[in-house]
């Protein structure tokens, strides 16, 4: 039975992780492609063009790396990161009615990395078993 139930948080955290990804893809990929609505918010927002760019490889890469098992939970913190950064920009500029989006990515990023912190500690070198 509890075998059963791992499976089953496997799949989840898969299917989440499915999504995750093809929103950062999407969101990404528009960016780093010039996309006139990010060049036009980073520019309102007082962010140089090279941000937007690196914001953009930053979330594409995360993508990506949710599908890699030695880096996905390192993966999901820079997701959750650059969510935090977004929720920052929004709040600071007057745009707080856009929080929500990125708001509830940041909640699914936080849970994808927390359920993959096993693999985190793996990459830093420290032994998941001892951590909990």
């Amino acid at each position: 039975m509890n075998e059963e139930v791992s499976q089953e948080k496997e799949i989840a955290f898969l299917a989440v992780s499915g999504l995750l990804t093809l929103v950062f893809l999407l969101a990404g990929g528009s960016k780093l492609s010039g996309a006139q609505m990010h060049v036009e918010s980073f520019a309102r927002w007082g962010y140089p063009q090279w941000f937007r760019v690196l914001t953009g490889l930053v979330e594409v890469t995360c993508a990506v790396g949710l599908w890699v098992p030695r880096v996905r939970g390192l993966a999901a913190i820079g997701l959750v990161s650059t969510m935090v950064g977004a929720i920052y920009t929004h709040v600071t500029h007057g745009d707080v009615n856009m929080i929500g989006v990125p708001l509830a990515l940041l909640l699914v990023a936080v849970i994808v990395a927390y359920a993959r912190l096993d693999d985190t500690l793996a990459l830093l070198g420290r032994d998941p078993a001892m951590q909990h």
